[in-house]
């Protein structure tokens, strides 16, 4: 799972509400859909060779998987959540 978010630490007032970017990967092996399970979070699109992966995973069913090429990743659309202004702390 890949999150984004406020810094957690204790009595920092954050919460799951906060979070921007909560990814687990989940789909079918080669798949190219990446779900955004954030409230109101941004959409992700996947570049040359981002897939979903059955073969090796940590946690659920499968994982994303990124070519070794240039130009691979992901893209997310513009969200105020994802932009961290003046070193304000965060998570990933």
């Amino acid at each position: 799972m890949f999150t984004i978010g406020p810094a957690f630490w204790s009595g920092s007032g954050s919460s799951l509400a906060d979070v921007a970017l909560q990814c687990r990967f989940e789909g079918a092996d080669g798949g190219t859909t990446f779900v955004n399970d954030a409230p109101g979070g941004a959409t992700l699109t996947g570049l040359t060779g981002a897939v979903t992966s059955v073969a090796q995973k940590k946690f659920g069913s499968s994982s994303l998987k990124l070519a070794a090429s240039s130009g691979t990743g992901l893209r997310s659309t513009y969200s105020p959540t994802l932009y961290v202004r003046n070193n304000s702390p965060y998570t990933i």
